[in-house]
């Protein structure tokens, strides 16, 4: 295991990943940093909670949406891991 630092909608995290997870956890977070910069430009004016918030809730619908479907089950599966992972890893 190795501590890599992430940001998350600006705010640090220390996060212990294996090699192998490390891409999935960059990777994951690249994506949800997108998401909160896509749900800034189009809901301005909100808090930065709100922002991460709505990223989750996104996640979470695709996973509810997506159920029966195993390859994007197992993609929103990884993602949530990921996402569980880093705010289990905070002090």
């Amino acid at each position: 295991m190795k501590s890599i630092d992430v940001s998350i909608a600006g705010r640090p995290y220390p996060v212990k990943v294996t090699e192998e997870e490390e891409a999935m956890v960059l990777a994951t977070v690249a994506e949800i940093n997108q998401k909160v910069s896509d749900l800034q430009k189009a809901y301005r004016g909100k808090d930065k909670q709100d922002y991460l918030s709505m990223a989750l809730l996104t996640y979470a619908l695709d996973y509810a949406t997506n159920k029966t479907d195993s390859e994007s089950m197992d993609a929103v599966r990884q993602k949530a891991d990921s996402i569980f992972a880093i705010l289990e890893s905070v002090d």
